[in-house]
């Protein structure tokens, strides 16, 4: 369905249906992280859709995932779940509220003395513009659209 209005702009509406690839389905299953990373994923992303499908990703991995959708939230849920359970964070970039720098900060400093986890910075922005606070805090950064 197209419906359209001089000076506002085109809809198109459509409904397909799609079959889910089984073969494809049971490869994904078979992906394995690395021991030392084995265990509980924090994902951190205010984008609902980029954090379901970043949840889907890790998870093919065997990983447990859990999301929350802000910096506090993510502060919240590690001392909820306490200083051994996580193993990786992966943290959105550009985050309202408490931004992901500081979100990082924070979540070292509540580790200083203990084994910190491995935190990465999820970026579907250009690589350039979060290096170098990333940088400054240790910090990997994952570009999507790389």
């Amino acid at each position: 369905m197209v419906s359209s209005k001089p000076g506002e702009g085109s809809t198109f509406t459509f409904t397909a249906v799609f079959e889910i690839d089984v073969d494809r389905e049971k490869e994904r299953s078979r992906y394995i992280a690395p021991e030392r990373l084995r265990g509980n994923v924090l994902i951190v992303d205010d984008n609902d859709i980029a954090r379901i499908s970043l949840e889907e990703q890790v998870k093919a991995f065997q990983f447990n995932v859990t999301t929350v959708e802000s910096g506090i939230a993510a502060l919240e849920e590690i001392k909820h779940k306490g200083i051994d359970y996580y193993r990786l964070i992966l943290l959105d970039w550009q985050m309202p509220g408490l931004d992901e720098v500081e979100t990082a900060r924070r979540i070292k400093k509540y580790f200083r003395g203990f084994r910190i986890p491995i935190i990465i910075m999820v970026t579907a922005y250009g690589y350039e513009s979060v290096a170098r606070e990333a940088k400054k805090w240790a910090l990997i950064i994952f570009a999507l659209n790389r």
